[in-house]
């Protein structure tokens, strides 16, 4: 992997992954669903579920092959079925063994997977923000790391959830209003009166978890 391309993935699971608690304190944030139709820190896949259990959960469903990331770049991973838009799921492992997960993903206007909360893709901004409990972050829109919650604080935060979860958020309708200062590269709160006349809805979410110590990342 080439020194650019080590950093930009850095950078997207940095975006996806935080420290999560003992498994002892974990408090599941995701609401009752059919496993394979949810991400949350459990489902379908944990920080140490390995590519053989997924393989004999889930057989033909599962297929093995790249997973885009940010700017081109493809990370090592997984697809759970890959040929049905609403029930679509990447995974990717931190390692070449394939037995430390380090992300788990659904996006596209067709998914229909419950995320934490019973979020999901098209959720408006306004229902997220009720449903952490309190107003939170944003990355500005319009660029390859933008449009990104950070819940600290509220109930969609690692420590409550028990691993890092992470909704992106932008315009989907062609009808919000873009306005200057959401854009780019900034930091916004989702109850500017800016950002709720971009109306964005989730158009992604994952749960993610960091490097392991001793654990050496596979080469993309």
């Amino acid at each position: 992997m080439d020194r650019k391309a080590v950093v930009v993935t850095a950078l997207f699971l940095a975006v996806v992954a935080c420290s999560p608690k003992p498994a002892s304190q974990v408090e599941s944030a995701s609401v009752s669903a059919v496993a394979g139709d949810r991400v949350d820190c459990t489902a379908p896949a944990g920080p140490a579920t390995t590519a053989d259990e997924l393989k004999a959960k889930y057989g033909k469903n599962l297929v093995f092959g790249d997973v885009g990331g940010p700017e081109g770049t493809q990370l090592m991973g997984a697809i759970l079925y890959p040929d049905d838009p609403k029930r679509r799921i990447d995974i990717v492992w931190w390692d070449e063994a394939k037995t430390v997960v380090s992300t788990v993903r659904a996006r596209g206007e067709d998914s229909r997977i419950t995320g934490p909360l019973g979020i999901r893709i098209g959720t408006p901004l306004t229902e997220v923000e009720a449903a952490n409990g309190k107003p939170f972050l944003i990355s500005g829109f319009g660029w390859d790391y933008g449009g990104y919650g950070d819940f600290t604080g509220g109930k969609l935060s690692r420590e409550a959830a028990g691993c890092h979860i992470s909704l992106r958020f932008d315009n989907i309708s062609g009808n919000g209003a873009v306005a200057d200062g959401i854009m780019g590269e900034v930091q916004v709160t989702s109850d500017d009166a800016r950002v709720k006349a971009y109306a964005p809805v989730v158009t992604e979410i994952s749960v993610g978890w960091p490097l392991p110590q001793g654990v050496k990342p596979a080469a993309q």
